[in-house]
């Protein structure tokens, strides 16, 4: 297994998106783990972790091109993403791994920096376009289980008048100011936007198959970072689910657990600090009295887990919807579903009356873009019917 694949990606990709004139449509998805940006001339992820500068901190030698700096307002700089990611050291007490999965975390300042970045590479001219004098306006979601309790919070923090700085590698500093008014602003349901991303092509059209997905039973899965979040659809009613402990990071602790259990390892390793290791595929073994220390790589445990925690998962939705017996089409969505497709593929082999399908089908994308493409499509269709929100 290569490790690096479950690293939360940092992308900067321009792209010629369609879009509808007059209007500047940004999808946003701030997850626990990346934040994913689809705009009408790029896309962009980068880990959802940001970090506070000391004042007057240097640093040596060059950025590194997916490095990301921002500064406020008052002239507060922070390192965004991977680079901030990658100072979490391995020690770091648990509090940090709690503080960043709160359910409350959009009150914290973290989550306006992430969120403002998100929406600057959003926003950043290129050969494919500029907001300059279009109607900005935002699509972005949540779990089903917490979109009537936080839809107001996560408005709250991407309305009103903003002004920052964003610098990326060895680039210049560049001002970021716009204004986004609360009305402009839509929240759904997450896995939802995999479903319009499966019925949508290349270029924003429905596909054929896309009618009868709305007329069968539809099992949308996206096992995400802090959840697994399902869309469901039987006799065109819609319901959906999420668990807490059949994501990704369910995934990690299980790894951090056996870390420090297992004897040859024997090393504990926080979640969030475990990201920087899985790039390399290896652990840090420290043994102070003997003055030694080595790497030793881990990706056979990470396998293990991931197994463990698909079959889980897997599990579950048998219980939860009978063996799926009932269902035509099983969607599999987000970048841990596309880590698992073939073991959720393989396990319902023997279901002929099911198909699976990837939430990427209709495009090239990563699969960690599912969500965000479809909720950009659905802020497309909304323009169209000569709307901002």
């Amino acid at each position: 297994m290569n490790t690096n694949e479950f690293r939360t990606k940092t992308i900067f990709q321009p792209r010629q998106n369609p879009s509808v004139k007059g209007y500047w449509g940004i999808a946003i998805d701030v997850g626990f783990s990346a934040v994913k940006v689809f705009s009408p001339n790029q896309v962009a992820c980068f880990p959802s972790y940001a970090r506070k500068l000391p004042k007057g901190q240097k640093f040596l030698g060059e950025a590194d091109k997916r490095d990301i700096f921002y500064r406020d307002e008052t002239g507060e700089e922070w390192l965004v993403g991977m680079y901030a990611q990658n100072m979490i050291h391995s020690d770091d007490s648990d509090s940090l791994s709690k503080g960043l999965f709160v359910k409350n975390r959009f009150t914290s300042p973290m989550f306006k920096v992430i969120s403002r970045v998100g929406l600057a590479l959003g926003m950043m001219e290129n050969q494919y376009g500029s907001p300059k004098d279009k109607v900005l306006a935002v699509q972005t979601g949540l779990p089903p289980e917490h979109l009537d309790e936080y839809a107001s919070d996560i408005k709250e923090v991407l309305a009103g008048e903003h002004q920052f700085e964003v610098k990326i590698g060895n680039g210049e500093w560049t001002t970021v100011k716009y204004s986004l008014p609360e009305q402009n602003i839509r929240v759904m349901d997450q896995p939802m936007g995999s479903l319009i991303a499966v019925s949508t092509d290349r270029n924003g059209g429905m596909i054929p198959e896309a009618k009868l997905y709305l007329k069968s039973n539809v099992l949308v899965i996206d096992p995400g970072f802090g959840t697994m979040d399902t869309f469901n659809i039987v006799d065109r009613r819609v319901a959906g689910e999420t668990w807490e402990d059949l994501g990704m990071n369910a995934v990690l602790q299980d790894v951090c657990d056996v870390l420090a259990e297992n004897p040859e390892y024997h090393t504990k390793v926080t979640v969030p600090a475990i990201q920087k290791c899985l790039e390399r595929g290896v652990v840090r073994i420290v043994d102070k009295k003997a003055r030694k220390a080595y790497d030793k790589p881990f990706a056979n445990i990470l396998e293990k887990s991931s197994e463990k925690i698909c079959n889980s998962m897997l599990l579950k939705l048998d219980e939860t919807y009978d063996g799926l017996i009932s269902y035509d089409y099983l969607i599999v969505t987000g970048g841990l579903g596309a880590a698992w497709f073939n073991q959720i593929k393989n396990y319902y082999v023997g279901l002929e009356t099911l198909k699976v399908i990837s939430g990427t089908a209709n495009d090239t994308l990563d699969g960690i873009f599912s969500n965000v493409r479809g909720y950009y499509f659905a802020l497309l269709n909304t323009f169209k019917g000569g709307k901002a929100a």
